[in-house]
């Protein structure tokens, strides 16, 4: 049989100077804090599945704009852009030279502001796991101060 004292500094212990209410309630808290935290993974999982799902299916568009304005660089350089330098050439009575540069110019100024376009809405999709990430700071933040207060509790 166990026979309770007092420590030094007033608190029960068992005959042994260990502590007993305190460290018991001390397990419930860290126990408490466990299973907090496993509910917090759980719903961080949850959220960032969901975020995943939300950003590739507002990626779609532009992932489109992105091979379409490669399509459309790619395809109509060799055949559109001769085109245009020719009539450039027959119509205005440029130089071959100038009418070239100018007609794969203007055609890249296009698609790069295509590509501009599908870039902006990739990143505008992307920024939806922002969330997650955030969430994950606060969950991280939450989880410290609850184990800084048990500590000193």
């Amino acid at each position: 049989m166990r026979v309770q004292t007092a420590s030094s500094n007033g608190r029960p212990t068992d005959g042994q100077g260990q502590r007993t209410h305190a460290g018991r309630a001390f397990g419930r808290g860290v126990s408490g804090v466990v299973q907090d935290v496993v509910e917090l993974s759980s719903l961080q999982a949850q959220l960032t599945a969901v975020d995943i799902r939300e950003a590739g299916s507002r990626a779609v568009v532009p992932l489109a704009c992105l091979v379409g304005a490669l399509l459309i660089t790619v395809c109509s350089l060799p055949l559109v852009l001769l085109g245009i330098g020719e009539a450039l050439i027959s119509h205005f009575g440029w130089s071959e030279t100038t009418a070239y540069l100018t007609t794969a110019a203007v055609a890249m100024l296009i698609a790069a502001g295509i590509g501009w376009i599908g870039w902006i809405k990739l990143r505008a999709a992307a920024s939806i796991l922002e969330r997650s990430g955030r969430e994950l700071l606060e969950n991280v933040n939450t989880i410290r101060e609850t184990l800084t207060r048990s500590e000193v509790n």
